[in-house]
């Protein structure tokens, strides 16, 4: 859906004001680390999170705020964030919510996740994404489904089974289902 590149080079500052409040600021490419730089333009981003940082780890929760903007030729792209995040007795809840501002047009997704720990090697996990492509049009828009489960194998090798579902708006459009085995070996 294009909102960012799940990974860019670039600098960071990070800096924990308390035990709970962490800010950071960052200047990147903006066209994610397998990408050169294709312009003079980089992406400036803020990020505050107050709350617990390794919710897959710790009970607890968490709520965030991040502003990115990148300047073009013609209009600078704005991205505001906003999310949050609880876990407790091995069931993890999260929710996110993101707008895209470019000139006229505003895109929006928002993402709601649940992962629950059935066993110490078994999770159940359900992500669910509502896609608005144009916010101030009446454009159709588009969700997408994933639910499946993670098995912790041992020794860094873990598999999961999952099922994939894309859905539009448009009555006319069929849903598209895949069904998928993702397979990690971490060294």
């Amino acid at each position: 859906m294009g909102f960012s590149s799940t990974a860019d080079i670039g600098i960071d500052f990070s800096k924990s004001l308390t035990d709970d409040l962490n800010m950071s600021l960052q200047m990147v490419n903006g066209e994610g680390y397998k990408s050169p730089q294709a312009d003079k333009y980089h992406k400036i981003s803020f990020n505050a999170t107050y709350g617990e940082a390794k919710l897959h780890k710790n009970d607890g929760y968490n709520a965030g705020f991040v502003y990115s903007t990148e300047e073009s030729d013609d209009d600078p792209t704005n991205v505001i964030s906003l999310f949050g995040g609880f876990a407790t007795k091995g069931l993890r809840l999260g929710i996110e919510n993101d707008t895209e501002t470019t000139g006229d047009l505003n895109k929006s997704i928002t993402s709601i996740s649940a992962n629950y720990g059935i066993k110490d090697n078994m999770d159940v996990f359900m992500r669910y994404d509502m896609y608005d492509p144009n916010t101030d049009v009446d454009e159709d828009g588009s969700s997408y489904m994933i639910t499946g489960v993670v098995f912790n194998c041992g020794n860094g090798l873990s598999m999961a089974p999952n099922m994939r579902t894309k859905s539009y708006e448009d009555a006319d459009a069929d849903a598209e289902t895949e069904y998928k085995l993702n397979i990690q070996y971490k060294f």
